[in-house]
């Protein structure tokens, strides 16, 4: 017997490490697999996905086009996949960040709260949670729903990384008042990032402007505000304090370093090849 399964959402929800989970799950059990994720810029806040195949006979070909089961974390994906199950199949649904019903009565339709279980989970366990919004507005029926997701993000998070046009979409304010906004929702320390101005960062303590290296030589900007996020929250938990407790001169003094290695990534082509070393931030400052 085969089974296919086809795990969908947004870029960085852990699409591709579930599927690795369920494949080495398949190889314990001494049958034959597949995995085959799938890369491109779509994963950067689009629709990603991963297929994998798990059965008793040799994989002829490991893409998934009519899987058994579809594990959706986002409504692009159940929009998207829902058609594709074969009847009689079953579709996971992430209910935290999906509100609409799958429409098909020939499948079965399990709901299931998995982001809202795993950031309790992880506060009881005491994790710094960081939330980057990401907005790709082709991605949402409409600003209403976008707003909504983002917000429960907002106050579910403790440092976040947000750009000031996101902080409109939210709130309507401009950068200092939004990130007050954000500290009232809850949020630890807020990094707004202002494209070529550079990023303004606020916790209750300080508050800093740090500006971007614009002597830089831009050839590619993919991946940048990732690794300036990625960065930041680097420098937070290098520091070992709590993000609300950091000073003006240690916020400034990360978001420095956090400009210089989004900086320098755009200097050279490509996402993940782009990524500077730590000592070049630091040779560069």
């Amino acid at each position: 017997m085969t089974h296919s399964y086809l795990i969908a959402g947004f870029g960085g929800q852990g699409l591709l490490f579930a599927g690795k989970f369920l494949a080495y799950k398949g190889l314990l059990e001494n049958k034959e697999v597949s995995w085959l994720p799938s890369y491109g810029p779509e994963m950067r806040g689009g629709t990603a996905s991963c297929s994998v195949i798990i059965g008793d006979e040799p994989v002829g070909s490991p893409i998934v086009e009519h899987p058994n089961v579809l594990m959706v974390m986002n409504l692009p994906s159940l929009n998207r996949y829902e058609q594709a199950v074969q009847p009689g199949g079953t579709i996971f649904v992430d209910s935290t960040l999906v509100e609409r019903k799958v429409e098909r009565s020939d499948v079965k339709a399990i709901y299931v709260p998995a982001t809202r279980l795993a950031v309790e989970k992880a506060r009881e366990n005491g994790a710094l949670i960081t939330f980057d919004p990401n907005y790709r507005q082709p991605l949402w029926k409409s600003e209403e729903e976008a707003k909504e997701q983002i917000l429960w993000g907002i106050r579910h998070c403790d440092v976040i990384k947000i750009s000031e046009e996101e902080l409109q979409l939210v709130f309507g304010k401009e950068p200092e008042d939004g990130a007050q906004a954000l500290l009232d929702c809850g949020v630890k320390l807020a990094f707004v990032t202002l494209g070529k101005k550079g990023v303004y960062a606020k916790n209750d303590q300080a508050q800093t402007v740090s500006p971007a290296f614009l002597e830089l030589k831009t050839i590619d900007t993919t991946g940048a505000g990732d690794i300036f996020g990625g960065s930041a929250v680097y420098g937070v938990l290098d520091s070992g304090k709590k993000p609300e407790e950091l000073t003006q001169e240690e916020l400034t003094r990360i978001c420095q370093f956090a400009n210089a290695m989004a900086g320098l990534s755009t200097t050279r082509s490509g996402g993940i090849p782009s990524v500077p070393k730590k000592q070049e931030a630091i040779d560069y400052l």
